[in-house]
């Protein structure tokens, strides 16, 4: 049997390796568990180590005891990449640089001078050549997936940056609904 279908059969022993069979180390986690049930059945065939296991109480035991160190070094390994990444990104939100506080500006910029230029273009190419416009408002339907995207990037980083603001200037940032709501009250208790 292959070594992760094996190793999700321990799994059923110690459910919270299941979720190891998932990712890209799938196949060496599922070696990783098939490793330490021959090592505690003392069986070299991996079919006949996790069936002794399975079949025996206080082999059971024994692999959940062994299994011990395994998942404790995983969870450390894991926390160490937590950590690296958390530094990492702490870094990032407290660095002055211009690039990372000048991109949703110059993106927002660029999507609009984008969008006039091409609603320009358009219109004097429309005007110019009447005979032609249902043939250019059909290809400017072609790029509406294309501006669809980019309006929704510019409208997330808008609101993004309106939060920014607001938590700097010590407000808790409230949602379309809770700021409809907040105002509704406020007006009908006033």
């Amino acid at each position: 049997m292959e070594p992760i279908t094996l190793a999700l059969g321990l799994a059923k022993l110690i459910p919270s390796i299941a979720s190891w069979f998932g990712g890209d180390d799938a196949q060496g986690a599922a070696e990783q568990v098939i490793d330490v049930a021959k090592q505690v059945t003392g069986l070299d065939d991996p079919d006949d180590a996790v069936a002794a296991i399975q079949s025996d109480p206080q082999l059971q035991i024994e692999f959940q005891k062994a299994m011990a160190p395994v998942i404790i070094a995983r969870y450390e390994a894991e926390a160490r990449q937590i950590d690296a990444i958390n530094t990492t990104i702490r870094s990032e939100l407290t660095s002055k640089s211009k690039f990372k506080s000048g991109w949703r500006p110059a993106f927002g910029w660029a999507v609009v001078f984008t969008w006039a230029l091409q609603m320009i273009a358009v219109s004097c190419v429309i005007v110019i050549d009447t005979e032609s416009a249902s043939k250019i408002i059909s290809a400017m339907a072609a790029l509406g997936f294309m501006w669809s995207t980019a309006l929704a990037v510019l409208g997330i980083n808008i609101t993004k940056r309106s939060h920014d603001k607001q938590v700097a200037a010590g407000q808790n940032p409230a949602g379309v609904i809770t700021a409809l709501i907040q105002r509704f009250t406020r007006e009908t208790d006033g």
